[in-house]
């Protein structure tokens, strides 16, 4: 297999004769539909499956409002410190939140709100990991194919800040590949609003503004603009609690999330994985966790192969974070913000009907079974 990915002298990739754009995004939007509305009746189905409510279409809503969704929840009603539905809130960003509120104005209650962003948010996401699909020399509509059918995709259609978070750091990356560092500097600045992983974005953007071939320094200031939503929150965050690390020290709290180096916290993860009935979880959650994080180290070093030099540093810098904890958390969640990964199995896919046959027959299956459950109230990672 060659790993080196051919180059423009524009710093461009090679580009598979790409059909006409009206067709690859009708493609698609065809796409996230079809596994829109598949989620939509796996969804229905689970939530029938336990409803106490009167009403079963409320049942089917409540039915997604679990875990960091009640945070959001609670941000909405209450503010960062005006409940004890999450005590450690204010670990979460608060773009999703602002957004849920905005839908208050015209009586939309906030967990509904969260599920029409998610919505529309993942099709703007899908919309732009097509056109990143073209400039990589993948297939768009079987990209985002294998996108939006990931084991872990049930986080693309309930209230969590990956469908936002992706859908501005996907365009975001997009422009920045045009040159267009405007842009793209102020979508990855909201971006920073959504999630604490918009300073890796950050950070990776700076590298593809140095690796690239055609680059004006005349832009460089408007590489600061990918920083300025972070810094705001963390500002906030300090004239609400009077400390500058308050945010690290409520993940440290909340979620173990304190810096141990990796090899303890892989062994950490290992520990756990093989006695997990003392922490109430079941063993195929860190199963999981560990062969995600082994599968996305795998793909960050076929990406220096192909000189994907900021790409690579992106995924790197995102799961090092992950896996510097006291144990594995959430990883394969994580996997769905990172566009490189999915540019790269659609480069691959794109290649082997064989493989898309395989990718697909494994990951609906458990795409099915996570979607049921989450509407169940069951953690997954």
């Amino acid at each position: 297999m060659n790993f080196r990915g051919k180059q423009l002298a524009s710093d461009q990739y090679v580009q598979a004769s790409p059909k006409p754009v009206s067709n690859q995004t009708n493609g698609v939007i065809g796409i996230w539909a079809i596994t829109r509305i598949y989620i939509l009746v796996i969804g229905v189905i689970g939530a029938l499956s336990s409803y106490q409510d009167s009403s079963w279409f409320d049942s089917f809503v409540r039915s997604w409002s679990h875990f960091d969704t009640l945070c959001y929840e609670g941000i909405v009603e209450f503010g960062y410190l005006g409940t004890d539905i999450c005590i450690y809130n204010t670990a979460f960003f608060p773009g999703l939140p602002l957004l849920m509120a905005a839908f208050s104005l015209v009586g939309v209650d906030s967990l509904t709100a969260g599920l029409i962003i998610s919505l529309v948010a993942s099709l703007f996401a899908g919309l732009a990991l097509g056109k990143l699909a073209e400039l990589y020399g993948a297939k768009p509509v079987l990209t985002t194919a294998i996108w939006f059918t990931a084991p872990m995709a049930v986080f693309l259609f309930a209230p969590y800040t990956e469908p936002l978070f992706a859908a501005l750091s996907f365009w975001a990356w997009y422009f920045a590949k045009q040159g267009n560092w405007l842009v793209a500097g102020v979508l990855a600045g909201f971006a920073g609003l959504v999630r604490s992983n918009g300073l890796f974005l950050s950070g990776a953007l700076i590298l593809l503004f140095l690796v690239s071939k055609n680059r004006n320094w005349s832009d460089s200031w408007k590489l600061v603009l990918p920083f300025l939503g972070t810094f705001l929150y963390f500002t906030y965050l300090y004239w609400l609690t009077g400390s500058w690390t308050h945010w690290a020290d409520v993940q440290a709290q909340g979620w173990d999330r304190e810096f141990t180096d990796p090899i303890t916290s892989t062994l950490n993860t290992f520990q756990i994985m093989l006695n997990a009935e003392d922490y109430g979880f079941t063993t195929s959650r860190f199963v999981s966790e560990i062969l995600n994080v082994g599968l996305v180290l795998g793909l960050g070093i076929v990406m220096l192969f192909k000189r994907w030099w900021a790409e690579a540093a992106y995924v790197f810098v995102t799961i090092g974070s992950l896996i510097t904890s006291e144990f594995y958390y959430s990883t394969p969640r994580a996997t769905l913000i990172l566009f490189p990964v999915w540019l790269l199995l659609g480069l691959w896919i794109s290649k082997s009907k064989a493989l898309a046959v395989i990718y697909f027959m494994i990951a609906v299956p458990f795409l099915t079974l996570i979607v049921l459950r989450y509407v169940t109230g069951q953690w997954i990672s």
